[in-house]
């Protein structure tokens, strides 16, 4: 019997839901919805090893 069990949510559902947190999060805090995904594309650019 593995240890994992299963999930709903697949690998990627689950970085899309963080990054959709983080999104409204950075709104929240009173960022524009603009500049809020201007700093989230830099650290997904980031994270991937781009943007250097």
């Amino acid at each position: 019997m593995p240890d994992e069990t299963d999930s709903p949510l697949t690998e990627l559902a689950a970085m899309a839901v963080q990054n959709h947190e983080l999104y409204t999060a950075y709104v929240h805090a009173g960022f524009t919805e603009t500049q809020a995904m201007q700093l989230l594309i830099a650290i997904v650019t980031a994270s991937l090893g781009g943007g250097q």
